[in-house]
């Protein structure tokens, strides 16, 4: 890949979150379109061929809303609204997703579809999330100091 090593080997030591969390299903293509409203007016997931059984919490939430930052030419301030919104505050108290893994549960999420993008050709979207991966690190940088020094015990 012909993205900055340095930055790949931060965005790496990033994935520090060491503590026990519970396992998740993950949808893995969890955007707009892939939701239904159904008659009794709840909303119904379709299109679970690429689900996980046994993933990380937190994976959809990214892909929601990098896809659509990705998609419609946002303002690439995805993790401002993944830390700051309040009904992604509630998801996270309800299946109790600390705050301190989020950089880490986020980082990976990004590494994860920077290798698929590039593996499977879709080079403008890796460039996208090879940005995305830098702005994360830069602003975490600016709340936590050397991040990549620290280890939760």
């Amino acid at each position: 890949m012909p993205f900055d090593r340095l930055v790949l080997a931060q965005a790496l030591e990033l994935l520090n979150f060491d503590e026990p969390m519970q396992g998740f299903v993950e949808h893995r293509d969890f955007v707009p379109w892939n939701l239904k409203r159904v008659p009794d007016g709840s909303l119904a997931l379709l299109d679970w061929e690429w689900a996980a059984s046994h993933s990380l919490p937190w994976q959809d939430i990214c892909r929601f809303f990098y896809n659509q930052d990705a998609l419609f030419k946002g303002h690439g301030r995805v993790w401002e609204t993944l830390i700051g919104n309040q009904l992604l505050q509630r998801y996270r108290q309800r299946f109790a997703i600390p705050a301190e893994a989020l950089p880490a549960l986020t980082m990976h999420y990004l590494l994860r579809v920077l290798s698929m993008d590039w593996q499977s050709g879709n080079t403008g979207v890796a460039q996208c999330t090879f940005q995305q991966i830098q702005l994360l690190l830069g602003r975490y940088r600016k709340t936590q100091p050397k991040p990549w020094n620290h280890r939760s015990k």
